[in-house]
């Protein structure tokens, strides 16, 4: 009983600083929105918004 509430325990800690961990170091640094304005067949403004990064993996 107390080696599974110690395991459960441990696995949940360490899942909550990895989360955090990953939350912190992804900054987007290398990233930007860009946004494309296109009109429709009736004369609507259509506004697109891409997220574009240089970086291959980001956290």
């Amino acid at each position: 009983m107390k080696k599974t509430f110690f395991a459960t325990l441990i696995l949940v800690i360490l899942t909550f600083i990895v989360v955090v961990f990953i939350e912190v170091s992804n900054d987007h640094a290398e990233c930007a929105i860009t946004k494309t304005l296109t009109y429709g067949e009736n004369g609507e403004k259509i506004v697109s918004k891409a997220h574009t990064c240089k970086e291959k993996f980001n956290l």
